[in-house]
This record gives C-alpha cells, sequence and structure tokens, in this order.
C-alpha cells in the first residue's frame, strides 16, 4: 500500500509491511519551470494510494473530498487525482491553523519585524548588523529554488537546504535580532508568537501523520 503526504509535500507507501516515506518539496504557484501538470505527474508516478496534504479545512466537502474549483495549485492537482485515479486525500493540517494564524496576527507581525529591523538596517541603527546582513543573504537562494526551478530541482539536496536555512534565519535568528533592540518589546513578544504557533504546527502536523498512517515496524524514507 503507497500513501501520500504534502506538507510541501510528503508521500507514504506501504510495501511487505514496510512503511515507504517520499518526501517532495513544493511550492504554491506555478512558475516556468513548475505547474500543476508537473506535481500531477510526479505523484501519478509514485502511484500512493493516499495523500496527506498540510490544507485548510475549506479545501474539503462533507464527504472530506477536495472540493472542485479551488484556486491554490496542489488543490487542483489533488482534485485531479481524486477524480483521476481516485487517490483520497487526507487533510494533517493542525486544528484551527487559519483561525490560530489569526489570533497571533500572523502576517502583520512578519511585515512589521521585517520592515523595522529593515529600516535601522539601513539607517546603521541595528545593533545585531551584521547577524541581518545574514539573514538577508538567505533569500535570494530561497527565492531562485522557488521560482526558478523544476520539482525536481526544488527537491535537491542544494534546494533543501537553502530552504531550511532561510527557515532557520526567519524563525530563529530573526527573533534574536528583534530582541536585541530593548525598545522593540512588543513585537519581540509577538515574534515569539509566531514562533510558538511553527513549534505546535509542527508537532501537531507529526502528530496526525502518525495517526493517520497507524503503527509500523519498519518505515524507509527517500526522496523524489
Amino acid at each position: 500500500m503507497k500513501t501520500l503526504v504534502t506538507l510541501a509535500l510528503l508521500f507514504f507507501s506501504f510495501q511487505a509491511f514496510a512503511l515507504e516515506i517520499v518526501l517532495i518539496g513544493s511550492v504554491h504557484k506555478a512558475s516556468e519551470h513548475y505547474s500543476e501538470e508537473s506535481l500531477y505527474q510526479a505523484i501519478k508516478a509514485i502511484s500512493p494510494d493516499v495523500i496527506l496534504t498540510e490544507g485548510d479545512d475549506s479545501m474539503f466537502d462533507n464527504n472530506d473530498r477536495v472540493k472542485p474549483g479551488l484556486k491554490p495549485l496542489e488543490a487542483k492537482t489533488y482534485f485531479r487525482l481524486q477524480q483521476e485515479l481516485n487517490i483520497p486525500v487526507i487533510n494533517i493540517s493542525m486544528k484551527d491553523r487559519n483561525e490560530r494564524m489569526m489570533a497571533i496576527n500572523y502576517n502583520n507581525t512578519l511585515n512589521a519585524g521585517f520592515s523595522t529591523v529593515q529600516s535601522r538596517f539601513d539607517n546603521k541603527q541595528l545593533r545585531l548588523h551584521e547577524e541581518f546582513e545574514g539573514i538577508l543573504s538567505t533569500f535570494p537562494d530561497k527565492n531562485s529554488c522557488q521560482d526558478h526551478s523544476t520539482l525536481q530541482q526544488m527537491n535537491t539536496g542544494h534546494c533543501l537546504s537553502v530552504v531550511q536555512k532561510n527557515y532557520n534565519a526567519i524563525f530563529n535568528r530573526m527573533g534574536s535580532v528583534i530582541r536585541a533592540e530593548k525598545d522593540l518589546i512588543e513585537l519581540s513578544t509577538n515574534w515569539e508568537k509566531i514562533i510558538a504557533f511553527h513549534k505546535l504546527r509542527d508537532k501537531s502536523m507529526a502528530e496526525n501523520i502518525y495517526s493517520a498512517i497507524g503503527r509500523t515496524k519498519k518505515v524507509n524514507m527517500w526522496s523524489l
């Protein structure tokens, strides 16, 4: 039995009582080298029995099937796989994810954090100037992997490492830069809420994946 999980995509496959997991990194928008069709063909080639995805509850109808007519690239792909190949799609997102993000003013806090720190950096008033410079240096490679890569290229060790470094820069290193600015107490507090959200999100998804696939004695993991 094969199972597929998508966070930015994760696939599972049961073979000879061993759980085989295929991890596939993806992005939410099409580009010159990446499209709904390329994602569809990649998943079809793996032929999973189940797709697990971090999606919003609004993606699914009352029968837990992906709704038609959705705009996100992944949602369109899942609907097509569900209709054409009858592959079930299971949501393993944390409960009330979007509501939790709204409660901590997630997007506004991110924007405020970077705009405030960037302004002080530009005016040479930032305490951890070199640290923020290092944070900014993680974005060009991350953007290149997301915007100018095929699905296969996105899943190379290079791009996976680049994305991980950028994630660490935003949700770990950036917190240190903000805390060093002693007058940014409110922003620092709100930034800590974002970090706590991501820790809970990761923990919840791991638990939901485990619940969805059940117990297994052996796990084989590989990348696209």
